[in-house]
């Protein structure tokens, strides 16, 4: 008899459930869905995750690390602005599903956002904001 990998299991409900949630919203996904597609019992999913909701919360904090990691701000420089929003959008090109999962978190989820209180969420955008701050940065004319 095989032993069951519980990783591996864990990995793809996981992107299923990144699949689902970006495409439909924590709303309009169904646990039965998302165990369709990652090909798992969806007990599978209560037993991993608790609810669909807390699928939900890990998924984002998953995808907000990642991002957190991966275009993290590397100066203080005002001149390294421009570099550090490119990285950005070329992530979200490249990584489209954590814009969608954004927007249904706004409109969707009560309470406290996700990695709100680790930093990672909130340290960018203070490190942007005092990078601004030692320069004045124009505005654009229309």
């Amino acid at each position: 008899m095989m032993a069951w990998d519980t990783e591996s299991t864990k990995q793809k409900i996981k992107n299923a459930a990144l699949v689902e949630f970006a495409a439909y919203g924590p709303d309009g996904t169904t646990v039965e869905r998302i165990a369709k597609r990652a090909k798992v019992n969806k007990e599978r999913i209560y037993n991993y995750f608790g609810n669909k909701q807390e699928l939900f919360r890990g998924i984002l904090r998953e995808e907000l690390e990642q991002i957190a990691q991966t275009v993290g701000l590397t100066s203080f420089a005002s001149e390294d602005i421009g570099d550090y929003a490119g990285r950005m959008y070329d992530y979200h090109r490249e990584h489209p599903d954590l814009m969608r999962l954004l927007r249904w978190e706004s409109l969707t989820i009560d309470g406290e956002v996700p990695m709100r209180n680790t930093g990672a969420v909130t340290t960018p955008s203070k490190r942007m904001r005092c990078a601004l701050g030692k320069r004045q940065v124009p505005s654009r004319t229309i």
